[in-house]
C-alpha cells in the first residue's frame, strides 16, 4: 500500500464537507489530493486559478468529488462565499483547512 492510500484509510472522510482554502500549491494541494483518496467532497479554493486547475487534475485522478472557485481569503466575502457554497452544494460544512499562505 503506497503513502496516499495509508493515509486516506487512516481517515475515512467519506461524504465529508471540506473546504480547502490554497488549494492551488504546496500544502493545500497535497491535503486535497489525500482527502480525495479519502472519500471528502471538496471545496477547493486558491486565488492562483492555474495552481487550482492542477489541482482538479489530481483530484479527478485521485477519483474525488469537488468545485472550484477562485478566491482571496484577505476578503471577507470570499471566505463567507467558500462556506455557503459547499453547504449550498452537500448540505454541510464539516472541515475548513486554511493552507493559504506564504512562509
Amino acid at each position: 500500500m503506497d503513502r496516499d492510500a495509508e493515509l486516506a484509510a487512516t481517515f475515512n472522510l467519506t461524504a465529508r464537507a471540506v473546504v480547502i482554502a490554497g488549494a492551488g500549491s504546496g500544502l493545500g494541494q497535497e491535503v486535497a489530493r489525500i482527502f480525495a483518496r479519502a472519500g471528502a467532497d471538496l471545496m477547493l479554493a486558491d486565488i492562483d486559478t492555474k495552481g487550482l486547475a492542477e489541482t482538479e487534475r489530481m483530484i479527478g485522478k485521485a477519483g474525488g468529488r469537488w468545485l472550484s472557485c477562485r478566491a482571496d481569503l484577505a476578503r471577507p466575502e470570499d471566505r463567507e462565499r467558500l462556506g455557503d457554497t459547499a453547504v449550498a452544494q452537500w448540505g454541510r460544512l464539516d472541515v475548513w483547512i486554511n493552507g493559504a499562505g506564504f512562509s
